[in-house]
């Protein structure tokens, strides 16, 4: 390796991966791919070959081993033929001047690398394994587990000490299960800063899970290579040799032998399970790989109980973005439908307060800072923060004027909305001021060391671990994953019903209406006039066809043309004369059984569109208030475009349910089918458009025009989420 020297202040950026050196109780050969020829080697090759290691350098595995036997040439090529790459790591046994070796086999470029340890077969540890998984998988709480775990981890590795080290978000560690000899002091609960393992290492961590340190004051032994070739990258190698600085870390706090496995989740370094022997001790590698399976479970237990949590968060805040997104649809502006309703913006994460700046106004619920203080820090927001959205948990690190402000405001998340360059949504969690127990107080340790004729100072590992209290103030508790996304998910639902101000739309919808009112007056006209000559026209078509008997095929096939367009207008026009009944026609407000309608439309439509296929569901079907005729004509059209939708799917199915909510009586209809793409959301219940994906199933594109003119006459709502492929929900929603 190059020439690097390693203190505190550059530990973080030390090459560990490239150190040119393995721990000496194994030997190293590494083997080029295509050639065959050794191109690494560790000075202590000897002792298991029999022949000095500059000397095997640039030669095939036959010429340099042939002083080694045939049976060793044989069996070591046999170990490079038959590894594949896609295994990353495989193991072989061999004898070697009569001892029992490991060989493991991992490859670094084009290089092929075998470490060959010690293997004690007489250690048997199928039924030590099965019965510690056993106990493990017993657990059923996390903090069970991982005490089983640290149990189980000592009686197969006997350390005299195992714990299970978590990494927090802000890069120390913590001991959260330990397991010791009792004349030991306990480091349960106790506190690791970040630099204890620096994050060249964390990345080493997540591609070798298991790490050994058999013996710190044992020297390491130097890879030789050929001239041509760099220094051997040895991040796959289990016997990689270990930074000076971490031997002297270990060194301080008496450690003589040092055993790791990471725990990985969601490809993520959660943690190690770490364990320490105040004595010089070898484990051997079969152990070391049940050890691992064991933490592999850990894993395992901790991801689904990780992604159970996350599932139940995320589940809650989607529910709050669903109430938060009904509120907008039915108000006319932005501060009523998130603030002024039941559910609001403050729901929708764990803050203790919120602001909603809008319009150079400030709308706030819960603590928050006053008026002024969030002006200012919205102004530094735009100045400063380019990304969308903004979080920590420590604002006096970002910003400056926090004077007064943390008893609400020591952690925000900030999102912005998009309508205009200062509309944003900020959260506030307060001040969290708690203590934290160190295991010793991070310092720096200067040490004098001797370079010829000059004294040079290094700085080196902190050699105190005496536990050390701290009081963390000026900060707040994290924001999760879930708060986050349920902040993005906010702002998406803001900008996909809220493209305009308030007022603005207002405005437009005044004069869509009046235009809508000219339109369907014409509609109507246009289509009642022109059904008479059109049912004249198909009339003459059809007694041409049948009364001339010698007529051509093309003449024919024209005929019949005529005969479909006259067929199809007149379908046409029927649509457009439903849709004008729907505008003109003023609606009762009598109690309608919704359950009867909906049985006789699904009744009706498996006849007329011959589909016994598709199942359908029906669930609780609360009555509605309103006109039957027109709610059996939105029913019809949406269940009706569910079944049509979805017959083409493998095992179709549409749910149909009503339930009560805050008043209002709210029926979802959810189908499989061929769903809608996100971009054509905007113009669902546009007249005439049709998406692109449903050119394959009959229509106009008129239906579900209808739907929301009918519901816009009962004060209600027409709603749905869908994307492509994954099928539609529909909610009707009605005043009680």
């Amino acid at each position: 390796m190059d020439s690097f020297s390693v203190d505190l202040t550059n530990c973080d950026k030390e090459p560990i991966h490239i150190l040119g050196k393995i721990q000496a109780y194994g030997c190293l050969l590494g083997i080029h791919t295509k050639t065959r020829t050794v191109t690494y080697v560790s000075k202590n090759c000897y002792k298991l070959f029999g022949v000095q290691a500059e000397d095997m350098l640039n030669k095939t595995i036959e010429e340099c081993l042939a002083a080694a036997g045939e049976y060793i040439q044989q069996e070591i090529a046999r170990f490079v033929n038959e590894f594949s790459v896609d295994r990353h790591k495989e193991t072989y046994e061999i004898k070697l001047q009569d001892k029992l070796y490991y060989a493991i086999i991992s490859q670094s470029g084009e290089t092929l690398v075998a470490e060959f340890e010690p293997a004690d077969k007489t250690v048997i540890i199928n039924d030590r394994v099965y019965d510690g998984v056993s106990k493990i998988i017993a657990s059923n709480a996390a903090d069970k587990l991982l005490d089983s775990a640290v149990k189980e981890i000592k009686s197969i590795i006997s350390y005299d000490r195992v714990m299970v080290y978590r990494f927090l978000n802000d890069g120390s560690g913590k001991v959260v299960a330990e397991v010791k000899e009792e004349h030991l002091e306990p480091f349960l609960g106790l506190h690791y800063p970040e630099s204890d393992i620096p994050k060249q290492a964390r990345e080493l961590y997540k591609i070798n899970k298991i790490r050994l340190i058999a013996d710190v004051d044992t020297e390491d032994v130097p890879v030789l290579r050929t001239e041509k070739s760099i220094t051997l990258d040895m991040t796959h190698c289990v016997q990689r040799a270990v930074s000076p600085m971490h031997i002297r870390y270990l060194k301080n706090m008496g450690v003589h032998s040092s055993f790791s496995i990471s725990i990985i989740i969601n490809d993520k370094l959660w943690g190690l399970i770490a364990c320490h022997n105040y004595t010089p001790k070898f484990i051997d590698y079969k152990i070391r790989e049940a050890a691992k399976l064991l933490s592999d479970i850990v894993s395992s237990f901790l991801f689904n109980k990780k992604r159970e949590s996350n599932n139940l968060i995320a589940a809650k805040y989607n529910d709050i973005v669903r109430k938060l997104q009904i509120n907008l649809l039915k108000e006319n502006t932005l501060v009523k439908a998130l603030v002024q309703e039941k559910t609001t913006l403050l729901n929708a994460t764990e803050a203790h307060g919120v602001a909603l700046c809008l319009e150079n106004n400030i709308h706030t619920l819960g603590s928050t800072p006053d008026t002024e203080q969030i002006d200012a820090l919205k102004s530094w927001t735009i100045e400063n923060i380019s990304k969308p959205i903004f979080s920590t948990n420590k604002l006096i690190e970002y910003y400056a004027g926090t004077d007064g402000m943390l008893q609400s405001a020591a952690g925000v998340l900030i999102v912005k909305i998009g309508l205009d360059a200062q509309d944003m949504i900020i959260w506030f969690k307060p001040e969290y001021i708690h203590t934290v127990q160190w295991a010793g107080k991070p310092e720096k340790n200067i040490v004098a060391r001797k370079e010829g004729n000059i004294t040079l100072q290094d700085i080196s590992p902190r050699t105190s671990f005496d536990a050390w209290t701290e009081v963390v103030k000026h900060t707040s508790e994290a924001w999760s994953e879930e708060e986050i996304e349920s902040a993005s998910n906010i702002v998406q639902v803001i900008l996909e019903t809220s493209h305009k101000k308030s007022k603005e739309l207002l405005e437009i919808n005044q004069k869509l209406q009046a235009a809508y009112d000219e339109l369907d007056t014409f509609a109507y006209t246009v289509s009642h006039d022109l059904k008479t000559p059109l049912t004249v026209l198909k009339t003459y078509a059809e007694f041409l066809k049948h009364s001339q008997k010698d007529l051509k095929e093309d003449t024919k096939q024209i005929i019949n043309n005529i005969i479909k367009g006259a067929d199809n207008m007149s379908f046409m026009m029927n649509e457009i004369l439903s849709l004008s009944r729907v505008v003109t026609k003023k609606p009762d407000e009598k109690p309608v059984n919704a359950g009867e309608i909906i049985q006789q439309i699904v009744h009706d439509l498996k006849i007329v569109s011959n589909n016994y296929n598709t199942d359908i569901l029906i669930k609780d079907t609360p009555p509605v208030k309103g006109d039957h005729i027109l709610i059996y004509q939105a029913f019809l059209n949406i269940i009706g475009n569910a079944i049509k939708y979805s017959s083409k799917a493998d095992k179709p199915v549409v749910d149909i349910t009503g339930y009560e909510h805050e008043g209002k009586i709210y029926y979802r209809i959810t189908d499989n089918g061929i769903g809608i793409d996100p971009k054509d959301h905007g113009q669902v219940f546009e007249l005439f458009k049709r998406m692109d994906n449903a050119s394959a199933f009959e229509g106009t594109g008129v239906g579900l025009t209808i739907v929301k003119r009918i519901m816009d006459k009962h004060k209600g709502i027409v709603w749905f989420y869908s994307a492509l492929n994954q099928g539609t929900t529909f909610y009707l929603i009605f005043n009680k």
